[in-house]
């Protein structure tokens, strides 16, 4: 066989992936972080528009509520780094172009329930970094999103009160 020619130009190297938003905000990057969250509100928006719209069954898909609850975690978590409380569901961060709320009442909860790992991981580093007040904070923010949560009873959308159990265990490993 004959030995293929030299390419023509040096190939480029791949560039990174975007890291993603969470990671982003644990490095204290909220700049990018914030980019990131932006242009999935974007697309977001977009999907809930233009293909949801007109077929009712595909919002109702597991995909598209995974999406969108994983997309309020992040925008959750974002608030919390820079505020230290939660976002309410009809925050400007989750409305459509027309005003109305993206995420469904299930969503938003489990982006809730999940928000609770991101503080415990973030109490975790302030830890190494033996920030009392900031393991402090974070447990006292853990412990509210539970009572608020557990103070639902059986009005807990069931995607929420599957992760009850995970929200416990994360609000123990940041007690001291």
């Amino acid at each position: 066989p004959r030995p293929l020619p030299p390419p023509s130009s040096p190939p480029h190297p791949p560039s990174p992936p975007p890291i993603p938003a969470i990671f982003a905000l644990h490095r204290g990057d909220s700049a990018a972080a914030t980019s990131q969250l932006d242009r999935a509100a974007c697309l977001a928006r977009d999907l809930l528009t233009e293909e949801c719209a007109s077929s009712a069954s595909l919002r109702q898909q597991g995909a598209v509520a995974s999406m969108l609850e994983e997309f309020a975690e992040a925008r959750l978590f974002e608030a919390w780094m820079r505020t230290g409380s939660l976002l309410t569901r009809d925050s400007d961060a989750f409305l459509d172009a027309d005003r109305r709320c993206m995420l469904t009442p299930a969503e938003y909860l489990g982006g809730v329930c999940d928000l609770v790992g991101e503080i415990g991981r973030h109490a975790v580093r302030r830890a190494t970094e033996r920030d009392d007040d900031a393991v402090r904070g974070a447990l006292a923010s853990a412990a509210a999103v539970q009572s608020g949560l557990m103070g639902m009873g059986n009005d807990l959308p069931r995607g929420a009160s599957k992760k009850m159990d995970a929200l416990k265990v994360c609000r123990r490993a940041i007690a001291p």
